[in-house]
């Protein structure tokens, strides 16, 4: 290769891949960090429906400890759930805690969560709105007929009387409303609602009927139904179609189709997406993701699903040189399309990252952490 040639292509702001295409056009490039030796050290049957793996592998930038959780969507005997810490939106817990709580076969951390424990994404607990999309990030959730769907979706809420069918949208769940706003609050909000303050509206609804509409002069703090939820706004035109006594229904809505052809029972938010239709395609961007999420190494979990319809959770191990360096979303996006995952997101991860099967910690968390909800796999009685 001419030295004066390749600093010619260098200045003109052509890549070190392209100057070396250039003089050698036979010969093929490849990043070493994506040439890996992986072998499987552990498979073990937890119960009909549920498998669990542990993988090693090494490439150029380090050991990787990788555990998996397959499970075998449509299963009867197992079933998958959500679970939000002390349940409620403020509350942090311990994934162990949360295993034993519940009787878990096994377990992995979920969404993204704020210093409190309140989820950073979209949440849905038995058909419930506890948290709201943000940015339209990638999201999993389960159907009323048990399937699961992984995409980016925005939410909304959609309120409607069912004596005169009007409806108004919902745009805040479970946080306080400002002048704009109209909100929804459930138990998981706690036991009252937040202020109302002279000149908001208030619905209370209990086993689908207004039970109580106020039209605030004091501030006064309504206790939340235990069958029901609290509508607050700032505008009052916006209720003047609504009267006590009203048969009234809630509805979750999506910018997406597959979502709404069903009932959404849970959902949990996460992302950025990393693998659509068996490729690698990461959203991180468009959900706003910070940089370190986005392209630092770190310890993660991931969800995907396969052609052969399972269900898999991954935790990848990191902050530990000697044992696992942790991977980039890049890495966990080409690990996953290989493994034979079709559509798949990261979940949150960091010291959140870990693994539970049968009350024992499989994966390596590289430091303590509380968490605001788990994801769970569970004997069916």
């Amino acid at each position: 290769m001419s030295q004066d040639g390749a600093q010619i292509m260098a200045r003109e702001g052509k890549t070190h891949k392209e100057i070396i295409n250039y003089y050698y056009q036979n010969v093929s490039l490849k990043d070493l960090n994506f040439v890996n030796y992986t072998r499987q050290l552990v498979e073990a049957k937890i119960t009909i429906g549920l498998k669990y793996k542990e993988l090693r592998q090494i490439n150029w930038s380090g050991p990787k400890v990788i555990t998996v959780l397959e499970y075998e969507i449509g299963n009867k005997r197992v079933a998958f759930n959500n679970i939000l810490a002390n349940n409620k939106i403020s509350g942090l817990a311990d994934l162990s805690d949360i295993v034993n709580e519940n009787q878990a076969l096994a377990a992995v951390n979920g969404g993204f969560y704020q210093a409190n424990g309140e989820p950073l994404g979209l949440f849905i607990s038995n058909k419930k709105i506890i948290s709201k999309s943000i940015y339209g990030r990638a999201s999993l959730a389960q159907t009323e007929e048990g399937n699961f769907l992984i995409d980016r979706v925005e939410w909304e809420g959609m309120f409607r009387n069912k004596n005169n069918d009007q409806a108004f949208s919902v745009n805040l769940v479970n946080e306080k409303a400002t002048e704009e706003d109209i909100a929804i609050y459930n138990q998981y909000f706690g036991k009252k609602a937040p202020l109302l303050e002279p000149g908001m509206t208030e619905l209370i609804i209990k086993n689908g009927e207004i039970v109580s509409k106020i039209n605030s002069i004091t501030i006064i703090k309504s206790e939340i139904p235990e069958n029901g939820y609290i509508i607050q706004a700032r505008k009052n035109e916006n209720f003047s179609d609504f009267k006590v006594g009203n048969k009234v229904e809630f509805i979750n809505y999506f910018n997406n189709s597959a979502w709404n052809k069903s009932e959404i029972v849970k959902a949990v938010g996460g992302g950025p997406l990393l693998v659509v239709d068996g490729e690698v395609a990461i959203s991180g961007e468009k959900g706003k993701f910070q940089n370190d999420i986005l392209y630092g190494r770190a310890p993660r979990t991931a969800v995907g699903i396969t052609e052969d319809e399972k269900l898999v959770f991954f935790t990848v191990d990191g902050r530990q040189p000697e044992l696992s360096v942790g991977i980039t979303l890049k890495e966990l996006a080409h690990f996953m399309k290989d493994y034979g995952i079709i559509k798949g997101m990261n979940l949150d991860g960091g010291a959140s990252a870990r693994m539970i099967v049968r009350g024992y910690t499989m994966s390596n968390p590289s430091s303590e952490r509380l968490l605001s909800n788990g994801l769970i796999f569970y004997k069916v009685k």
